[in-house]
């Protein structure tokens, strides 16, 4: 899905319609976003759009196809998904024990026991010996993860979306005075901070906040088609605690801004995204596996 929204940025208007962006599966709003580029597609679960005049084929709908296997993957699930989280932000803690990744995670036990084992049986790790483990292709993991956390945890932890009652505090973001301890930016603003490009179009926030209590911190109201999002911190403080450089200056991890980005399904994000993958979350994974 990633691969797929920056392709479509390096398509020259002139040859898009002779080209067809061939994915896995594709999330709805990264295919409007491509419609709306006149980018065709098609998805292994038989979703696609293909226009050449006077010929159009669109298909809509199709799920995911799932495993044929007899155990069923559940990893990339909404608990599962917190635990690859941690493992992706530092990887070299796949060795340690799952009692510390429970802690890390928010995630039980049980959670952390299958989805060590689901990576394992879909070769995203390795196990050295009887304790000792080791994740195989952490960018690869990634691509998973992002499609995963767009499709199976993050509805669960939105909050809403707000207006500003001054909306003149859109445009002054940056001095909104989050409190670290419960709030984070995440998607536009993160990846404005981290890289210095980008204008946030729209606001992201990670918040620990009662949903009461952070309205009237930022001076907000419930709005469908406001400027903000909120979004429930899923992570435990403990992992801020044990990864300070990975949380520091207001703001999510690298990955989780650009999983933010990428399930935005915005054209306007592709290019931000894939310049934070590359300066940061790519070379942060590969340099904690080595």
């Amino acid at each position: 899905m990633a691969t797929a929204a920056r392709l479509a940025e390096t398509l020259p208007d002139e040859g898009r319609q002779t080209h067809v962006v061939l994915t896995g599966h594709i999330q709805p709003a990264v295919a409007e976003a491509l419609r709306a580029r006149r980018v065709n597609y098609a998805d292994a679960s038989g979703n696609c759009h293909i226009e050449r005049p006077p010929l159009l084929v669109h298909v809509e709908g199709r799920r995911r196809k799932r495993s044929g296997d007899a155990v069923p993957i559940r990893a990339f699930k909404g608990e599962g998904l917190k635990v690859i989280f941690v493992l992706l932000l530092c990887p070299e803690w796949v060795a340690r024990p799952y009692r510390d990744l429970a802690a890390l995670s928010g995630a039980s036990h049980g959670v952390v026991q299958y989805t060590v084992k689901d990576l394992e049986r879909l070769d995203y790790l390795v196990r050295l010996s009887r304790t000792a483990r080791r994740l195989r292709d952490p960018p690869g993991l990634l691509d998973r993860w992002t499609e995963r956390y767009a499709e199976n945890l993050r509805p669960k932890l939105s909050m809403g979306t707000f207006r500003f009652t001054e909306p003149e505090r859109f445009a002054h973001w940056q001095d909104l005075g989050l409190d670290g301890a419960h709030e984070r930016w995440g998607g536009e603003p993160a990846a404005a901070l981290a890289t210095g490009y980008l204008s946030p179009g729209r606001l992201t926030i990670y918040s620990r906040r009662p949903r009461s209590d952070l309205m009237r911190h930022l001076r907000v109201v419930p709005d469908d088609e406001g400027p903000l999002e909120v979004v429930r911190s899923f992570w435990p403080l403990p992992l801020e605690d044990a990864l300070p450089d990975r949380f520091a200056g207001g703001r999510v991890p690298d990955l989780l801004a650009y999983a933010d980005l990428v399930a935005s399904g915005a054209p306007r994000n592709a290019e931000v995204a894939a310049l934070l993958r590359e300066r940061h979350v790519e070379e942060d994974v590969e340099k904690s596996h080595d």
